[in-house]
């Protein structure tokens, strides 16, 4: 069974950086949707969405986990 818990100062460093990552661009799609660069204030934003996704992989994992436990 795969792990689904943060278990060593990595698991919790990388989740740390992937939501800090996600803060950042996502402020930085707002200041590049004030400059009207709508494309890269976009792709910031998807961006940010996946970072925020990889800081709660366990998490979500787990739930999802929880939801084909109860299939079966």
């Amino acid at each position: 069974m795969p792990r689904r818990y943060h278990k060593s100062y990595g698991d919790w460093i990388s989740t740390l950086s992937f939501f800090g990552v996600s803060i950042y661009a996502c402020l930085k799609g707002f200041e590049f949707w004030d400059e009207s660069i709508f494309i890269k204030s976009i792709l910031l934003f998807i961006a940010s969405v996946m970072c925020l996704l990889g800081s709660l992989r366990y998490p979500l994992a787990r739930f999802f986990d929880e939801i084909n436990k109860r299939r079966q």
